[in-house]
């Protein structure tokens, strides 16, 4: 099992400033890690970064009001988003999908995969696998340190 709080803990009516900083980190993480990828013509201050890359959320469907989903629409939506995640993934065939999950979402998705914990040592990254040709990488904990946690992102996908 992945060493987090789970996402049925949280008051989901209620996004807390950590939880929004997580998101904004999150973003960060996804462009430094694009940047060092892609490499020339794309750098942490390019305005093109997102050129380079696809960005979904796992889920859907989320309150209006911008507030966490409640358990019923988290219940409702995971099997229909675990279904569109593998679709999206057929038809974009990315090299590289990244998953940063502060919290359990992912678990489902993971699973889908076939895959499970595998990295040891590493504050950020706790899967790191290759299906097919696309390089997998999720990330389970409430990301402080942008730098490092896109360093453990690049240092496991060269690993695969």
């Amino acid at each position: 099992s992945f060493p987090t709080r789970r996402s049925s803990d949280l008051d989901r009516n209620k996004v807390s400033p950590i939880e929004t900083r997580q998101h904004l980190n999150h973003l960060v993480v996804v462009r430094k890690t694009a940047a060092r990828i892609v490499g020339t013509g794309i750098d942490d201050k390019s305005d093109d970064w997102w050129n380079h890359i696809a960005f979904s959320n796992l889920f859907k469907i989320g309150n209006a009001t911008g507030d966490l989903s409640d358990q019923n629409e988290y219940d409702a939506q995971k099997g229909f988003a675990v279904e569109l995640f593998l679709r999206e993934l057929h038809e974009i065939k990315s090299e590289v999908v990244l998953l940063l999950d502060g919290l359990d979402y992912s678990d489902d998705f993971i699973a889908a995969l076939g895959l499970e914990p595998n990295v040891e040592g590493m504050d950020y990254v706790v899967v790191a696998a290759k299906v097919k040709d696309t390089k997998f990488v999720l990330t389970r904990s409430m990301i402080e340190d942008v730098d490092k946690c896109a360093d453990e992102i690049l240092s496991a996908i060269s690993r695969l």
